[in-house]
């Protein structure tokens, strides 16, 4: 069930107006100073971050991982004054909210606090997070939260607005990390149901591959109530690296295959068309260009795969 605020909220429209500009940076302590990682875009909401200076060196268990960010907003007090977001003398604060639900973790990073001493134009906000060792697993996600920090003196036709200490009034969705190899080609989910097989994959295209975004349309799902879980679970003892590696093969052919033959040969217009960021014909053209997936038929498409599988495995 969706929550639906009684009080007004930040639009994604009036966040939006506000230009935000959100910039980071990732490192890791290497021989006493910091390595900077590379961001590989996956698609429009997910990246990886990779080592390249130091040829690999990096391991997000065994290192953890240092962000560096800056925020920048125009005018951000001004327009949640005047769209009555919130009431007069009010605090502002704005937080980074960061979970890992593999590694049952959560936290908050504190970036700044807005008020009526706040800039007329763009304000700029510094932050950042050191991760341990050993913190992490799999993937890490972010959202940006703006929140009622210190309650203001509202009018008496202003007790709609919200105005307790704590309360949101705004979040969106920033970005996942993903850490291991196999998770970062795309999301990769959980069910328990009993009646079902080890894996189901389900692809919703509703305008174009070329428009949709792979996030929102693609969804492969593992079941945890299945006997044989425990070889494709990471976290046990049983997992068994080869059989993870084919059915996540066997899930990912079956995404290529869809999209490569029927009256809709989509990966053949990759030539003429270029996809939306974030759209799943954007991601098959990474794993294309990319990964050097070959997708001239079923075969090339399950050993090329494969032969990428067994390697990052």
């Amino acid at each position: 069930m969706k929550n639906i605020p009684l009080y007004p909220v930040i639009s994604k429209a009036l966040y939006h107006t506000m230009k935000p500009n959100l910039e980071f940076v990732y490192s890791y302590k290497n021989n006493g100073d910091y390595s900077e990682l590379d961001v590989v875009q996956i698609t429009k909401s997910i990246i990886k971050l990779e080592d390249t200076i130091n040829e690999g060196e990096w391991d997000y268990i065994g290192n953890g991982f240092k962000m560096v960010g800056k925020l920048s907003l125009n005018k951000p007090y001004q327009y949640l004054r005047n769209r009555k977001i919130i009431v007069k003398e009010t605090i502002v604060g704005i937080s980074i909210v960061w979970y890992s639900s593999e590694s049952k973790q959560r936290g908050v990073i504190k970036v700044g606090e807005l008020n009526e001493k706040s800039p007329n134009d763009f304000i700029t906000f510094e932050f950042e997070k050191e991760f341990l060792p050993k913190q992490l697993l799999s993937k890490i996600e972010f959202e940006l939260v703006f929140y009622i920090d210190r309650p203001g003196k509202p009018y008496p036709n202003e007790k709609h607005i919200a105005n307790e200490k704590g309360v949101s009034i705004g979040t969106f969705y920033l970005h996942q990390i993903q850490f291991d190899g196999i998770g970062s080609l795309f999301p990769i989910y959980t069910m328990e149901d009993p009646n079902a097989p080890l894996w189901e994959i389900s692809i919703n295209i509703e305008d174009s591959p070329f428009n949709d975004q792979f996030n929102d349309s693609i969804k492969v799902s593992l079941n945890t109530a299945h006997r044989a879980y425990g070889y494709i679970d990471h976290k046990k003892d049983t997992f068994n690296k080869f059989f993870f590696a084919e059915v996540i093969a066997s899930a990912m052919a079956t995404i290529m295959m869809e999209l490569s033959s029927g009256e809709e040969n989509w990966i053949s217009l990759l030539d003429s068309q270029e996809p939306e960021p974030g759209s799943i014909m954007h991601a098959i053209k990474y794993y294309i260009e990319t990964l050097g997936w070959d997708y001239d038929s079923l075969e090339s498409i399950n050993k090329s795969i494969r032969l990428y599988l067994d390697k990052e495995l």
